[in-house]
């Protein structure tokens, strides 16, 4: 069917807009640098814009696998 193709392109497109938007408009703000956790053993650290592209990435990720399930169910139907 061609609108499932068409959706997952829809998809794809709206994806991989989430994952390139961040280093499209490049914002830095002071707080971003806060650091939430810290291992002393190691030195490893997370700081809070981790956690927020952490996030920006699953959701661009979960729109790419949907729109490839929408295209194979278009090809496949």
């Amino acid at each position: 069917m061609k609108i499932l193709t068409g959706i997952g392109l829809i998809f794809n497109i709206l994806g991989s807009g989430i994952l390139v938007w961040s280093y499209l408009i490049p914002k830095h703000y002071v707080d971003d640098d806060l650091i939430v956790d810290m291992n002393e053993k190691t030195g490893k650290y997370l700081q809070k814009k981790h956690l927020k592209e952490q996030k920006i990435n699953l959701i661009g990720f979960v729109f790419l696998g949907l729109g490839f399930l929408f295209q194979l169910a278009g090809i496949l139907i």
